[in-house]
Order: structure tokens, then C-alpha cells, then sequence
């Protein structure tokens, strides 16, 4: 018998629910679903402002790595190691395995107090937090991470909940489920991720197992999308590599402030490496629903795309979903103007 706990907020109609909250004018959800499948996008050249030499890390956000490793952890490693510390240049801009290094300095695995599964561990909480609070600076925006064991004491955030499953069970299967209240399960592989798409959900789940020690998953919950209903601009998107090649999206709203037929959307962006992004518009009334997607070449540095938005009716609001392929992807700004 598999057991887990969820945070639940309402019940009706049999299924729980908890969903991915969206902000809609009124005026705009009542032919929504005809509009959206009307919605034409015209993408425009991405031009690169800065180049990786000239712009190497998104310093525009507002929280970088270093502010959620806790200081008595830098101080010890700045005692005993100091050159890891100091190797690192750009602290909007760490990879995992430095990460996961200055927790093994500062706590050495002994067997007792301190295993060898925690540094990781540690390291993956970092990676979530600082992914998440940058979103969370946004407007009206919240992401919600939970990570740890979920063996135990088990992860489980809203809906979603790993199964309890000792890690070398993981590791052999090669997968570990996730329950999600109200919907069908998903396998999460090892070693990956998984987005999460649901008619009322957007989420994302990763795992790491090992044969010989307990295994790490995470679970983010989009509860409430970035927009540009009550703000001119939408900052501090962050994609970021977490392990292996496990890159998480982002998601966020695309809402005109009353009824027109066009507008125009501006994306400035920063790159790590050159890359393609996937870029799918979702329906907010089914987020399964894809009404458009495509993708842009994206060169490592600072670089900025226009779009155009049109609809035979009304520009109908849209849920963005962002998942770069290689490595760090972070949005500085996002603006929508209407022309029509």
C-alpha cells in the first residue's frame, strides 16, 4: 500500500482541485476557445544585443546562487577551501556539481550525521529556490518547489506527491511515479525530468537515484502564472540546468488588458550557450491544448525578439510554456503592447 499526504484546498464534482490560477479579463474568457483557435503568431529574427564575452551572466535578476547557500556554509568553505569559492565567477551563473562541491566541503560525508545523498540534496534545494524566487519577484507570480527524499520523510507539494520507494528500487526500475490528485499518474525517469501538464496543472517533477544511496526528487507547482495584466512587463524568468541535462521550463501568462485584434510582444533574453527554445502557446481554459508552438535559435549572450499576436476576433490570453534544450535561459523582460 503506497501512502502520501497532500495539501488540498477544494473537492467538487469527485476530483480534487487546486489549479494553476491564470487572471483572465472577463470580457476575453467568453469566446476564448473560438479565439484561440484563430490565434496566428508571427515570430520576428532574434537579434543578439550582447555577446557571451561581452554579457557572460544574467545579472539582471535580483537574487543570484550565493544568497540561498546559507553563509555559516561559505564561511566554513572559505576557511578550509577557499579556492572553490573564489573560482567561481559569476554567481547568477553556477553549475550544479560546484554547487553540490561547497556543501561536501563544509559537511564531509562521516556516516553519522552527515551522508553522502545530502550534499546533492542540498544543492538541488539551492538550484529550486533560486529558480523559483527570481520567478516569484514577478507580477502576481508564484512557483512552488518541494524536494528532499521521497522515501522518507517523502515529497509531496498540492496534488502532487512522489511515491514512497527506497532508492536502489528507483534506480533499478529506472523511474519513480508521481501522484497527482484528481489525474492519471506520471513516470518520472531517473536522472531527468518531467513536465507536467494537466487540464487545470502545470508543474514539474526530476529525480536523481543512485543504487547505493537514497534517492533525490523535486516538484515544482505553478500556482499562480507571471502577467502583464497589472504591470507593463513580466522579469526574472529562469530556466537552469539542475543535474545531468535536467532543465526545468517556466511558464507565463500572456494576457491582453482589454479586446483587440493585434499586439505586439517583446522578449529580451539571456543565453548561456547557443541553443534552441521551444516555445508552445496553451489554451487557459485546457492547458493540454497546445494552439501554436515553435521555436527560436538563441545565441549564448543578450539578445531580443518581437512577435506580433493576431486573432480573426480578439487576441485570446494564453499560458507560454519556455524549455530551452542545453543550459541556462533567463527572460529580463517581457512586455506586451497592443497596436489594434
Amino acid at each position: 500500500m503506497v501512502s502520501y499526504n497532500f495539501n488540498i484546498t477544494e473537492f467538487e464534482n469527485g476530483v480534487w482541485i487546486n489549479p494553476t490560477r491564470m487572471p483572465m479579463p472577463k470580457e476575453l474568457r467568453k469566446t476564448l476557445d473560438r479565439d484561440i483557435e484563430a490565434m496566428s503568431v508571427d515570430l520576428s529574427e532574434v537579434k543578439l544585443i550582447k555577446s557571451i564575452d561581452e554579457y557572460p551572466e544574467p545579472r539582471f535578476l535580483k537574487f543570484d546562487v550565493k544568497k540561498f547557500i546559507p553563509k555559516s556554509v561559505i564561511d566554513i568553505v572559505r576557511k578550509e577551501e577557499k579556492e572553490i569559492i573564489e573560482s567561481i565567477e559569476h554567481w547568477f551563473s553556477v553549475d550544479f556539481d560546484s554547487i553540490k562541491k561547497i556543501f561536501e566541503v563544509a559537511h564531509p560525508a562521516d556516516g553519522k550525521e552527515f551522508a553522502e545523498w545530502m550534499h546533492e540534496a542540498a544543492a538541488i534545494e539551492v538550484k529550486n529556490r533560486f529558480v523559483a524566487e527570481n520567478y516569484n519577484q514577478s507580477n502576481n507570480s508564484y512557483v512552488a518547489t518541494a524536494s528532499g527524499d521521497p522515501y522518507v520523510p517523502g515529497v509531496s507539494l498540492d496534488e502532487f506527491a512522489f511515491e514512497h520507494r527506497i532508492g536502489y528500487s528507483v534506480f533499478d526500475r529506472g523511474y519513480a511515479r508521481l501522484f497527482i490528485r484528481g489525474y492519471d499518474d506520471e513516470t518520472i525517469p531517473n536522472q531527468s525530468g518531467r513536465t507536467i501538464i494537466k487540464s487545470k496543472l502545470l508543474g514539474f517533477a526530476k529525480l536523481n537515484a543512485r543504487r547505493s544511496v537514497q534517492y533525490n526528487g523535486s516538484i515544482w507547482k505553478w500556482r499562480t502564472l507571471a502577467n502583464v495584466l497589472t504591470s507593463p512587463k513580466i522579469r526574472n524568468i529562469v530556466c537552469d540546468k539542475h543535474f545531468g541535462r535536467v532543465i526545468n521550463p517556466q511558464f507565463i501568462a500572456q494576457v491582453p488588458r482589454r479586446a483587440v485584434k493585434f499586439f505586439r510582444a517583446r522578449l529580451r533574453f539571456f543565453s548561456k550557450v547557443d541553443q534552441k527554445i521551444k516555445i508552445r502557446w496553451r489554451n487557459p481554459n485546457n492547458y493540454t491544448d497546445v494552439a501554436y508552438e515553435d521555436f527560436i535559435e538563441a545565441d549564448a549572450g543578450m539578445s531580443e525578439m518581437t512577435y506580433t499576436i493576431g486573432s480573426a476576433t480578439n487576441v485570446p490570453p494564453a499560458a507560454i510554456e519556455i524549455q530551452p534544450e542545453k543550459d541556462q535561459f533567463a527572460i529580463q523582460e517581457y512586455e506586451v503592447v497592443e497596436v489594434g
